[in-house]
């Protein structure tokens, strides 16, 4: 879960909305001074929260000069928007590398329960990315993040059902999307306070078999 992807990693190529004014570097420095700013930012949300993060905080905190953040990002929001695009697509990449698990004879119900783990522990281990999933009040760009994100681990949620429980793809493609936006909601829900309600978490497991028992154990697969 640590691991950040890029265009090369990532198993399915789709194109993404740009904050408009963001500046794509292409020299070492410039990506340099990217990923400084990306750091410090990251480091203001882990320790402060999203109500300290501003340009000049994240400038300081970079060491680079305030015009210099300017050049490469027009606001701290584009600033957001930059980190929480990577957010969501480290969240995805994990829920589909562990498809192949499920793909193959991986209890159901134990898979679920890891994914489900997997996510919580991501924000656990990250609070900058609490922070991020926070700020999806703040702008409609990061709602189209997110429900990109959802919708790519949804897709192969539904293919992969298909191919193991024989299920029609209509009703692979509803459980596994009502599957994925329940997780998504209750665990950003159960992080929403700090100390986070990981008692959510595992109520999070119960409701998921739960509500896919009907659909998975119909088809014979009662793991």
């Amino acid at each position: 879960m640590q691991e950040q992807i890029n265009d090369e990693g990532s198993p399915k190529k789709r194109s993404k909305p740009r904050v408009p004014g963001r500046r794509i570097p292409v020299q070492a420095r410039g990506k340099a001074t990217v990923e400084k700013i990306r750091k410090a930012s990251l480091d203001i949300l882990g320790e402060e929260g999203l109500e300290a993060l501003n340009t000049n905080a994240i400038a300081e905190r970079a060491g680079i000069n305030i015009s210099t953040l300017y050049s490469y990002y027009p606001d701290k929001y584009t600033i957001l928007y930059d980190l929480f695009e990577v957010f969501e697509e480290t969240r995805s990449h994990f829920v589909i590398l562990k498809m192949q698990e499920l793909a193959g004879r991986a209890s159901w119900r134990e898979w679920f329960s890891q994914v489900i783990d997997g996510l919580a522990a991501y924000r656990l281990e990250d609070p900058a990315g609490i922070a991020l999933r926070r700020a999806l009040v703040l702008r409609p760009e990061l709602h189209e993040l997110d429900i990109q994100s959802s919708k790519l681990a949804s897709e192969s949620l539904a293919n992969t059902l298909v191919q193991r429980f024989s299920l029609d793809m209509r009703t692979a493609e509803k459980i596994s999307e009502t599957a994925i936006e329940s997780i998504t909601h209750m665990l950003d829900s159960a992080f929403h306070r700090s100390p986070p309600n990981l008692d959510k978490v595992e109520e999070l497991k119960l409701l998921v078999t739960r509500y896919l028992s009907p659909y998975l154990e119909d088809e014979g697969v009662s793991q």
